[in-house]
């Protein structure tokens, strides 16, 4: 989950464990963690798997150059760019790239 300003500026983000562990009278400004790591959207495809390994993420906030989220990269997203086209084939998965 990702806090936002009144702009739109990612302030800070909060893992499902972290919001479910929090007391029910906790602000939710108690339980996000501030300046969360991000990637850019002109970032090539190594420079984002760095980012997410570094900072063990499975979900990435994408920013524009005003730092305003303009999305969110997964690691579903990064490993189906990483995998070799017709991975699923070659392991006997049907997919729609066949």
């Amino acid at each position: 989950m990702f806090s936002c300003d009144a702009v739109g500026l990612v302030t800070g983000t909060a893992s499902a464990v972290s919001l479910i562990r929090a007391s029910p009278s906790a602000t939710l400004a108690s339980v996000v963690r501030p300046d969360p790591p991000h990637v850019h959207a002109d970032w090539d495809i190594h420079a984002i798997v760095r980012k997410m390994s570094d900072f063990n993420l499975t979900v990435a906030p994408v920013m524009d150059d005003h730092h305003l989220m303009i999305g969110v990269i997964t690691v579903d997203d990064v490993l189906e760019q990483l995998l070799p086209t017709g991975w699923r084939r070659d392991y006997g998965m049907a997919t729609a790239e066949e």
